[in-house]
């Protein structure tokens, strides 16, 4: 896996128009639509998204994922500034301080030789999704 520099893994969420509503993207080869979300549902997503990725994390590092192309100890470095942004989320919005807390306890478990990496977004793993995001960066080129 091509592993990025930080700058390309900083968090971001556009919210034009209305800020009070957050608008996210869906998948590229699932259209690439924008999701309006409420701020409540925005954070609502942002915990849960956390809460599933840091309780699969240990295990996904531990063994290569043949579908990203990754090797063992890759899945640290998928999108880690994204999933610290979310427990600043769920910490700021909910109240919830054990997210920031369970962010910092797995994260702390990781070798210090990756922690500089950054995988700014999802591989592409089929053919489908390989080719939506080809045209998404030719139309925007």
């Amino acid at each position: 896996a091509a592993l990025g520099s930080d700058e390309l893994c900083e968090p971001g969420v556009s919210s034009p128009g209305d800020p009070r509503r957050s608008h996210v993207l869906a998948r590229p080869e699932l259209g690439a639509f924008s999701l309006a979300l409420t701020e409540a549902e925005f954070t609502d997503m942002c915990t849960l998204f956390l809460a599933d990725y840091l309780e699969q994390l240990e295990g996904v590092v531990q063994k290569p994922v043949p579908a990203y192309g990754w090797q063992p100890g890759d899945g640290w470095a998928y999108r880690r500034h994204a999933y610290r942004a979310m427990a600043q989320i769920a910490a700021r919005e909910r109240g919830l301080a054990v997210a920031l807390e369970a962010y910092e306890y797995v994260y702390d478990l990781e070798p210090e030789h990756s922690r500089s990496t950054c995988i700014p977004r999802n591989p592409p793993i089929t053919e489908a999704a390989k080719i939506a995001l080809m045209a998404l960066a030719s139309r925007d080129a």
